[in-house]
């Protein structure tokens, strides 16, 4: 899903088709990263994707998460925005689940 500047969201596909993303290479194989944070989640591996916009081309990292659970419930959303000029915004939502 994309986040247009108005607020509202489109679904868009991972290939080069009209304006839709234009994600080129995606990376399974992640490294050896492992790292704890200070909550005590994990950071296991690292991976990437790269993406052509016009004659841009960027490469960004993915990782494989192990996060630690909590009793209250809370959930975080990523939404990450990939703009026409090889910019991207990256926002964050977090909500409380009804127990």
């Amino acid at each position: 899903m994309v986040t247009n500047a108005d607020g509202t969201q489109t679904a868009k596909t991972l290939v080069a088709d009209g304006d839709d993303l234009t994600i080129t290479e995606i990376s399974v194989k992640e490294d050896a990263t492992n790292t704890t944070l200070p909550d005590g989640s994990k950071i296991t591996g690292l991976s990437s994707v790269t993406k052509v916009v016009g004659s841009v081309t960027s490469t960004g990292v993915m990782a494989d998460a192990v996060l630690v659970a909590e009793s209250d419930s809370h959930r975080v959303n990523e939404f990450i925005t990939f703009n026409k000029d090889g910019s991207w915004r990256s926002e964050e939502k977090g909500m409380r689940l009804a127990a």
